[in-house]
């Protein structure tokens, strides 16, 4: 049976780069590799076709000579290495497969299916700061009270006396299966340490940490919003087995403010203002998160009208300026008329007789 074009195979163009070839060999041999397939006689002799291909393509010397020769000139190659996650013994129609961990280590630098021996990253903690308005626009370092996981100052945070023993079930990674791919499991044998406490630390009873409380002053900055996150590094939990702690994010809850909605960095407020401020114009205070300004408002104003108060708005959390304060004008009408005062609107409305319903 003739051999299908290596190019097709991997299903690349002839022209295609490197990048490309790796990236295709990639998706194919996690979707065919006989570990995710097991008993699929199918899939392992696509992984051998894909992994054949790449073993060419891969290479620019072999791939250049494939490009002049085709299949024929290989076909002289004794002991033909069938792709670099795969071992072919000449003459036997054998393949024997290495597993996911050395098919993505290879092409990522690392297995990404085990972890090493090396000390883990402890917990991130987060914890919820409520603070007010103005607090929110001119920023404010309240202190706070922590309570987590600290190291335990007899063992070190190793939660044993002595030399921890490796856990033979997982070989120390912590891990059963192959987790970067998603179908990995906690090792149940050592709760994901990589590592079995054989004499545990009285002090914390193996744990490796203990509780404390912690009286903290966190500086926030001006501009939060709810929902915000400032990240204090080192400052989370460690991870009971002597590595770095995690770190700690303070969550702001920004309370509301009637007067000022905010909408990004932008604050929007309504203006109440007269018939004749609106029709004759003039200069009206307004209130800004920093304090009473003047707005001018032009003749023949319309309720409803926006008016933009440039940096007027909140600080931006990340630096460089402010936003804007948008003014919503709203004319409001006396509610009770005197006879004078009906008089002169009656007189208005005879010398400028308009429908605003109209078109």
């Amino acid at each position: 049976m003739a051999k299908q074009d290596y190019y097709a195979t991997l299903g690349v163009k002839r022209n295609a780069s490197l990048v490309e070839i790796k990236k295709a060999y990639r998706k194919l041999a996690r979707k065919y590799h006989p570990d995710l397939n097991p008993g699929n006689a199918e899939a392992e002799r696509k992984f051998k076709e894909i992994s054949e291909a790449y073993e060419v393509l891969g290479n620019p010397e072999k791939r250049k000579r494939y490009n002049q020769f085709g299949h024929e000139g290989f076909q002289a190659q004794p002991g033909f290495d069938a792709g670099p996650f795969s071992q072919y013994t000449q003459g036997s129609g054998e393949f024997k497969f290495s597993n996911l961990g050395d098919l993505f280590g290879d092409l990522f630098g690392k297995a990404r299916g085990t972890r090493s021996q090396s000390p883990r990253v402890g917990k991130d903690l987060h914890y919820t700061v409520e603070i007010g308005f103005e607090d929110a626009v001119k920023g404010v370092t309240p202190t706070i009270s922590i309570t987590r996981q600290e190291a335990c100052p007899r063992c070190r945070g190793v939660g044993a006396l002595g030399a921890p023993t490796i856990c033979p079930e997982c070989k120390g990674s912590g891990q059963l299966g192959i987790s970067g791919l998603g179908f990995g499991r906690t090792c149940p044998r050592c709760q994901g340490r990589g590592n079995l406490v054989t004499n545990p630390c009285p002090a914390c009873y193996g744990k490796g940490t203990q509780p404390k409380t912690e009286q903290m002053s966190v500086k926030i900055p001006p501009g939060v919003d709810t929902g915000s996150k400032i990240r204090f590094a080192g400052k989370g939990e460690p991870p009971g087995n002597g590595g770095p702690s995690g770190d700690l994010y303070i969550v702001t809850k920004v309370r509301p403010e009637p007067k000022f909605i905010r909408k990004g960095d932008n604050i929007h407020t309504e203006l109440p203002i007269t018939v004749t401020e609106a029709a004759l114009g003039a200069k009206v205070p307004v209130e800004t998160i920093d304090g009473t300004t003047t707005m001018v408002i032009p003749a023949g104003a319309q309720s409803g009208q926006v008016f933009r108060l440039r940096e007027k708005g909140m600080p931006h959390l990340k630096g460089g300026g402010r936003g804007d304060q948008y003014v919503t004008v709203k004319i409001t009408l006396p509610k009770h008329l005197d006879e004078k005062g009906r008089q002169i609107l009656e007189e208005f409305a005879k010398l400028y007789p308009y429908d605003p319903r109209k078109n």
